[in-house]
């Protein structure tokens, strides 16, 4: 185990928003705030699919499991 007193998450400034046509279509959730984790969270509750674009290897896979968890594929 690692013992420590306080941990600090740095996720960085900002995310990348998508540079294709269609980017800024309904649909399209990016996850950096609890505001954007609401959105996504109510808009995977309406689909029947998903797909996951970018993040690191980590934070990507608990969106697809998230999601695999709620009985979406994606």
């Amino acid at each position: 185990s690692i013992v420590f007193d306080k941990t600090l998450i740095a996720t960085g400034v900002r995310h990348r928003r998508l540079a294709v046509p269609g980017a800024d279509l309904d649909g399209i959730h990016y996850l950096r705030t609890i505001a954007e984790a609401d959105s996504l969270r109510l808009a995977a509750a309406r689909a029947s699919e998903a797909v996951v674009v970018g993040m690191g290897f980590i934070a990507s896979g608990a969106v697809v499991y998230a999601l695999f968890f709620r009985g979406r594929p994606a």
